[in-house]
């Protein structure tokens, strides 16, 4: 993994159609790095894809707030930034989840 990944300590951001627990498996291979891991924790939903990765908090919104958070501390990223992002992007964070568990 860390030959594919490299040695560096660049965020990494999974995002799975799957549990996230399937990206979270690698995360203990890569300690130096702050890991994210978005996926559909959820069974029996039958709606679109597009729907279910909004649901799920795994669509290109969502993806970019995980991305921001991830850098926040570095490149000028903030938390403020964080929070534009989302302002601008229509997320309700009230109505998601996946960026506020651990």
């Amino acid at each position: 993994m860390k030959s594919a990944l490299g040695e560096g300590t660049t965020p990494v951001v999974a995002v799975t159609d799957f549990m996230r627990i399937v990206p979270e498996q690698i995360a203990s291979e890569l300690p130096q790095r702050r890991f994210i891991a978005l996926g559909t924790d959820g069974m029996g939903r039958s709606d679109t894809r597009d729907a279910l990765r909004r649901f799920f908090d795994t669509d290109a919104a969502n993806i970019v707030v995980a991305v921001l958070t991830s850098l926040i501390g570095t490149n000028g990223i903030t938390a403020e930034t964080v929070a534009n992002a989302i302002s601008s992007l229509g997320i309700d964070p009230e109505a998601n989840y996946s960026l506020t568990r651990d």
